[in-house]
């Protein structure tokens, strides 16, 4: 078998904060297959977004990887400098952030945002970037790209800056994109459509997707496989239909019972008891104990290893049942 596209091993995060230092990513190991779809899920804090910013060197000044490596095409990218990323950065792996307003340059125009790209990266001229942009936007399906060239950012919509974006990151034709919540301030039919221009792109590409999110609804309809977070963790990792149709980690089956079902008629949904814990005040055993119903002395005293299955499926757990 060839080696994954991605490959992340036993990645660690630390951030200084002045009430001491935290971990905010133990010990997590990812790989993403060329052409493949990889969606991490898990509740805000659990270090989805911080994982995904490590393996491009985009975290805070206050952070950085303590632990692990980070191989993209066998190439560490925990060790690169600077300037290395710089040159990976588009080119290689891109990434649309959850917020396009905040990635996008406000006092440029989009046409000018976009060409500096193809020139960076890709050595086109000025008149050669402007034609590569104009098309780019008309395959992110914006109409009028010719006239949006010279428009900014707050003249535009929220769902038409996010498709800024993905061309943006389209751009350098890039191996893996990165997408960290990429839908969350739209509206459901925008998410709708944004979500069917990743796959289209993806296909006509045959690039990997990395892709995080909340919405278990977007999991079911993106993921090839699916790596469920907690505290810094990875709880389970599974085939998106394996995930679905049998969790195995009391997490993910708390998570899975929270979705509202339109077939059900309850007078209260379901619920996780309690809430994560501070990264000051990180759990000695399992992260997950303090809320699962089904925890042991072994849990709470020990920190279970993920365990690999016949079927492929990851799971950290002392007594994993399926569903």
């Amino acid at each position: 078998m060839s080696a994954p596209l991605l490959s992340i091993e036993n990645l660690t995060v630390g951030f200084s904060t002045e009430r001491g230092p935290v971990t905010a990513v133990r010990g997590v190991s990812l790989a993403v297959d060329a052409g493949e779809t990889l969606c991490l899920v898990g509740e805000s804090g659990c270090g989805k977004s911080v994982t995904c910013h490590a393996v491009l060197g985009l975290l805070p000044s206050n952070g950085r990887v303590t632990g692990g490596r980070i191989l993209f095409e066998d190439r560490d990218l925990a060790a690169f400098s600077e300037r290395e990323l710089e040159r990976l950065r588009g080119r290689e792996v891109a990434m649309i952030f959850q917020d396009p307003l905040t990635a996008l340059n406000p006092v440029h125009s989009i046409g000018k945002q976009l060409a500096e790209v193809l020139i960076l990266h890709r050595g086109l001229s000025w008149d050669a970037a402007k034609a590569e942009v104009k098309r780019l936007l008309d395959r992110v399906r914006i109409p009028d790209a010719g006239r949006r060239l010279g428009e900014y950012p707050h003249q535009l919509s929220g769902g038409m800056n996010q498709r800024v974006a993905i061309a943006m990151a389209m751009a350098c034709r890039p191996k893996l994109i990165i997408a960290d919540e990429p839908t969350t301030a739209l509206d459901v039919t925008i998410q709708a459509q944004i979500l069917e221009l990743l796959r289209e792109l993806q296909a006509e590409e045959g690039l990997a997707l990395m892709l995080v999110t909340h919405d278990l609804g977007v999991v079911a309809e993106m993921a090839d496989r699916v790596a469920v977070m907690y505290l810094g963790r990875v709880a389970e990792e599974a085939a998106v239909n394996d995930l679905f149709s049998a969790p195995c980690h009391p997490y993910t089956r708390g998570l899975l019972r929270s979705i509202p079902r339109i077939d059900e008629n309850v007078a209260r949904l379901a619920t996780i008891e309690g809430s994560v814990p501070s990264l000051h005040a990180v759990p000695a055993g399992c992260p997950f104990a303090p809320r699962c119903e089904n925890a042991c002395t072994a849990c709470v005293e020990h920190v279970p290893e993920p365990l690999v299955r016949a079927d492929g499926r990851r799971v950290a757990c002392f007594a994993p049942v399926a569903a």
